[in-house]
């Protein structure tokens, strides 16, 4: 579960999509941010407006390990602490996360 700790972000392998679309679970998180700029943390073929389904059940892997790095990231906290980050990702799109992570 993505938790926030002063200055950082917990990003477990297993927290929680909540039922919606992409935008309702990263809005939480980071508030003032436009939808322009959010879409432009979401990788791959994930749009702001797609729907999760129950529980999330409605994204493949990858796209629930990109809408949770995506989640952590906009929240724009100094630290960002991940489990398994890169799982369900492939070599190209896991790279991709990184340097959207990075900033490299």
């Amino acid at each position: 579960m993505l938790r926030r700790l002063t200055q950082a972000a917990l990003v477990e392998l297993d927290d929680p999509i909540f039922t919606g679309t992409v935008l309702s679970n990263l809005r939480p998180g980071a508030p003032e941010l436009d939808d322009a700029l959010l879409n432009a943390f979401v990788l791959g073929d994930l749009a702001l407006n797609d729907l999760t389904g129950v529980d999330g059940r409605a994204l493949l892997g990858g796209e629930s390990t990109r809408l949770r790095l995506t989640r952590a990231v906009a929240a724009s906290l100094a630290r960002l602490l991940v489990d398994e980050p890169m799982a369900g990702l492939d070599a190209a799109t896991a790279q991709l996360a990184l340097a959207g992570v990075t900033g490299h």
